[in-house]
């Protein structure tokens, strides 16, 4: 079984949000701008290396709260090509929100 490290990624979308993950590099002492590397579909996108998935979710959980835009991306292995990681919550939340909208027009039907 290949057990490859799994690298972490972030692609700030605009200023405000580089400065802050900028920030927390080096307040959590690592990551770097690593450049531009490939994605999977070949193209070359500007990214900095993160620690780890904590930071990752850190930044995930500060999206709303300072208004943070940014893509994920993780690659296996020291050459792998990234992939945009996107988070397993994302689909549970949307459906919850679809099921609070149907139990309300069900109530909203009883009155």
């Amino acid at each position: 079984m290949n057990k490859s490290k799994t690298y972490w990624f972030v692609e700030p979308d605009d200023a405000h949000t580089n400065e802050i993950i900028v920030r927390q590099l080096v307040l959590h002492g690592g990551g770097e701008e690593s450049g531009s590397l490939l994605n999977i579909e070949g193209k070359k996108i500007a990214v900095f290396s993160v620690p780890d998935y904590a930071f990752i979710n850190r930044l995930y959980k500060d999206k709303q709260k300072f208004g943070l835009r940014f893509n994920v991306f993780c690659r296996r292995g020291v050459n792998g090509k990234l992939k945009p990681f996107k988070f397993a919550d994302a689909a549970w939340k949307s459906q919850r929100q679809k099921i609070e909208r149907d139990l309300k027009k069900i109530l909203a039907n009883k009155k």
